[in-house]
């Protein structure tokens, strides 16, 4: 069996990294979102456009250094392993 997993809010904080770019807090961030709809840009008040400029501003170093894996991480992808192929 192959398992393809997305790093990016699957094994690892994508949506707190992005909010910590912006000086905002997940919890209100997320909070603040219409019910239904997803877009971390909704909930922090700015344009898609100016969501990444900021992220690819910041460069590798967010993609590489802010992101962090979730506390629970290592044990899910070992758990993966035993199942199949894993493929990020």
């Amino acid at each position: 069996m192959n398992i393809l997993l997305d790093m990016d809010g699957v094994v690892c904080d994508w949506i707190g990294a992005t909010c910590r770019a912006f000086n905002k807090d997940p919890k209100e961030v997320i909070k603040v979102q219409p019910s239904g709809a997803f877009g971390i840009e909704i909930g922090l008040g700015i344009t898609r456009d100016q969501l990444w400029e900021t992220l690819d501003g910041i460069g590798e170093d967010f993609w590489a250094e802010q992101i962090q894996p979730y506390p629970w991480a290592t044990k899910f992808y070992a758990a993966c392993c035993k199942l199949g192929s894993v493929y990020f």
